[in-house]
């Protein structure tokens, strides 16, 4: 048997101290002993004659390995998926097991799992939480379930007939609205603007190649996109701000529906859709902003290309090699202008303000492009705002370790930080660094910046709600998503998670000035 590490492969042995009939295989080594020879993440019991498990192996969570083939098994112990999870290849093939345990599922990263020649009829579709899975061996059995008609289809087909067949886990909670001040906890909420952004994922990007995990009528759009609509809706926001909308579905699906309750709303596909025919472009995904007409008045939207914003920088074509690699991304950002109107107990006059809403480039190899796409919006909105407050809104694809975290968040960002360092010239940018004079506060910047992208492959913050905040004061935010009520979830998006995103929220009023009136 091949292992990853320098060691052997250990081998059990039987314990003669054991007065049952049955062989129960112990193990010598020490599973905390990790260093040098000594360590080992493969255990070979193959042939051994065991008729039980002992539990002690749960010990050895280290295990990437488990050969259990050619013994007399009767019973995998459910201790043993519920402990070694990080086991990739898992052998009970040619053993008396009648069944697999439901705890099985647990073994999330599982790629291979052999059961050859049991006496299993029936497999537990907690099997269909194996979503790495590469193999399943199971002929030589007399399974009856999943039907006979399934098994000729393979791996694929056995996994995917399970996943299918999992009920649904429990509705979560509604999320609610925590306050962010301390002096308010008793009050009643006197009013402001409530913000909420959501990255939908497109119908184009929802494949099971990306979601394996997730249930084929869970990934469906039509099942999504109504449960988006009724998660946007339940928070009677007053700016809504979504990513990752198709060109076809802002247009026949959410400006229709949310036009119905006194919504309007502002739109703008990625780059590409330029070039394209109608036909084509349906399917390109951009960003929209919708906002309420009972509380404001339109007065101009903006689409901003970052490629074309670059085109017109001469210090950038100068280097080709940078100049191409922002050219060939077509990440855009929408911003309009409102008036919000009068408000009683909230707002005594009309405020003017934008919105911006972005989703910048996703690729983790690109962090320099990124940070670029994000100085290069800053500088735009630096131009049509003047001194107009902001709320931005935006899926930067970036965690609070980067370079377009600390941008935005501290105000400048040093031309030798790592994500500019990768080779490339960017003109000024490369010279100078970046920078911007919008004092700019994160929303959750109190809470940590809590997850907002939960897939079975990353699961970190992405996404974010900044304001001016010399112009706005945060008065509540929508509560982050439980780590317990994701724990029935290999990831999103799922039954009752429309997108691989959680949704923000924010409520934010105008700072008074020292005659009591908003700041203008």
């Amino acid at each position: 048997v091949s292992t990853q590490s320098t060691g052997a492969v250990p081998r059990g042995r039987m314990d003669p101290s054991n007065n049952d009939s049955d062989n129960t295989a112990i193990i010598d080594d020490n599973p905390d002993d990790a260093e040098g020879e000594s360590y080992w993440d493969a255990l070979d019991l193959s042939g051994v004659h065991l008729r039980a498990l002992s539990l002690a192996i749960c010990h050895y969570k280290h295990l990437t390995q488990l050969y259990l083939n050619n013994n007399a098994l009767q019973v995998l112990p459910p201790a043993v998926c519920l402990n070694l999870h990080n086991l990739r290849d898992l052998d009970l093939s040619f053993n008396l097991l009648q069944s697999l345990p439901p705890e099985i599922g647990e073994l999330q990263n599982l790629e291979n799992l052999l059961f050859y020649s049991n006496r299993i009829t029936a497999l537990p579709i907690e099997m269909g939480r194996l979503w790495r899975i590469k193999e399943i061996g199971h002929d030589g059995n007399p399974l009856i379930y999943p039907p006979s008609e399934v098994l000729p289809g393979g791996t694929e087909a056995v996994f995917a007939y399970l996943r299918d067949s999992m009920p649904p886990p429990p509705v979560p909670h509604p999320r609610k609205w925590i306050s962010c001040q301390a002096e308010a906890q008793n009050q009643q909420p006197r009013g402001g603007i409530k913000v909420i952004s959501y990255n939908v994922l497109n119908e184009a990007y929802a494949t099971h190649q990306m979601y394996p995990y997730c249930p084929t009528w869970a990934l469906d759009w039509k099942h999504r996109k109504n449960q988006v609509l009724r998660q946007v809706l339940s928070h009677d926001a007053d700016i809504i701000c979504l990513q990752e909308v198709a060109v076809s579905e802002f247009s026949e699906f959410f400006k229709t529906e949310l036009g119905r309750v006194d919504y309007a709303g502002v739109y703008k596909p990625k780059s590409r859709a330029n070039t394209m025919s109608e036909k084509d472009r349906r399917t390109v995904d951009g960003c929209a902003i919708f906002y309420r007409r009972s509380r404001f008045t339109f007065e101009k939207d903006y689409g901003i290309e970052f490629s074309t914003v670059a085109m017109g920088k001469a210090d950038m074509r100068d280097s080709s090699e940078g100049f191409n690699r922002i050219m060939t991304r077509d990440n855009i950002a929408v911003a309009v202008k409102l008036k919000a109107l009068p408000n009683p107990g909230f707002l005594t006059e009309p405020l003017h303000l934008f919105v911006v809403n972005s989703h910048i480039h996703w690729d983790p190899k690109f962090a320099d492009v990124k940070v670029i796409q994000t100085q290069i919006l800053l500088e735009e909105m630096e131009r049509i705002t003047g001194r107009d407050p902001v709320i931005f809104c935006a899926d930067l694809n970036s965690t609070t370790d980067s370079g377009v975290y600390n941008l935005l968040d501290q105000g400048r960002l040093p031309s030798d930080h790592p994500d500019l360092d990768f080779g490339y010239k960017y003109g000024n940018y490369t010279d100078q660094g970046c920078s911007h004079s919008l004092a700019l506060q994160s929303a959750y910047k109190n809470l940590g910046e809590p997850m907002t992208n939960y897939t079975g492959d990353f699961k970190g913050v992405l996404d974010y709600i900044w304001f001016s905040s010399k112009r706005f004061k945060l008065t509540e935010i929508l509560e982050p998503v439980s780590q317990e009520s994701l724990k029935s979830y290999p990831g999103m998006p799922h039954a009752h998670h429309p997108s691989d995103h959680f949704m923000l929220g924010a409520m934010i009023v105008p700072k008074k000035d020292a005659r009591g009136n908003s700041s203008k």
